[in-house]
């Protein structure tokens, strides 16, 4: 991927063990990441087993929705990697 002045900035929303995370590790050069899981299972495994990736970046506790709603940053990519669809951002109002 062609190089950047500034780190990509990412926001994935559903970690679970972090493998896109750690794929990220492999080809980007130069990121960051913010991770949002509300499984508190799903984040101790990703700790525990998985491991960070190298790319500075926080795992954050909380619903994907609730982060959105509140959320000041802005990323450079938004990924949706949840798992349960009763959860997922919609964007079927007028004007998406």
């Amino acid at each position: 991927l062609e190089e950047r002045e500034a780190p990509l900035r990412i926001l994935l929303l559903g970690v679970g063990g972090g493998s896109v995370l750690h794929l990220w590790d492999r080809v980007l050069a130069s990121w960051t990441w913010t991770g949002v899981e509300r499984d508190a299972k799903a984040r101790q495994l990703f700790r525990e087993h998985f491991g960070l990736p190298r790319a500075p970046g926080e795992l954050v506790a909380a619903d994907a929705l609730d982060f959105l709603k509140r959320a000041k940053r802005r990323w450079d990519l938004v990924v949706d990697d949840l798992f349960d669809e009763a959860f997922r951002p919609t964007f079927d109002q007028p004007g998406w």
